[in-house]
């Protein structure tokens, strides 16, 4: 399993990973191997823990923005999201082809320094956390 950050720029700074990429308008992108995240030995999903973290400061641009994408075993595409979907104002994951989730109470954040974390539970609950303060979680779905 490989998680690759995929990370947009917009109109305005995104700050993507741990090596501090910065873009400046464009429409640019990076890619990041986040390596093997599957510690449960279930290929079908995200090892029980694992968490994934952004610190952005991103503009609205009307569109669905997203922080990082999985490809899985079977070809199909997992995103965290930024903003589900245009202009609905939350954060979400979408599973191409298959389903999209919203997380409704973790309103997208814009122009301004954010802290967000999605943990995958291993409960099997995805937590969304908001400059640290937990925003609402969704059950485990297809991929994730």
């Amino acid at each position: 399993m490989n998680w690759y950050n995929q990370a947009k720029s917009i109109s305005g700074n995104v700050v993507a990973d741990k090596t501090g990429y910065t873009f400046n308008g464009g429409n640019s992108a990076i890619q990041y191997n986040f390596g093997d995240l599957d510690e449960d030995n279930n290929t079908t999903t995200v090892g029980a823990g694992a968490a994934f973290e952004f610190i952005y400061n991103a503009s609205n641009n009307g569109g669905s923005i997203a922080f990082a994408k999985y490809e899985g075993w079977a070809g199909e595409d997992t995103i965290l999201k930024l903003e589900q979907w245009r202009n609905t104002g939350v954060f979400g994951i979408t599973i191409r082809g298959y389903s999209d989730h919203r997380f409704p109470s973790a309103s997208s954040l814009f122009d301004a320094d954010t802290h967000v974390i999605f943990n995958n539970r291993p409960d099997g609950e995805m937590e969304i956390y908001l400059n640290g303060v937990s925003a609402g979680s969704l059950h485990a779905v297809r991929g994730l």
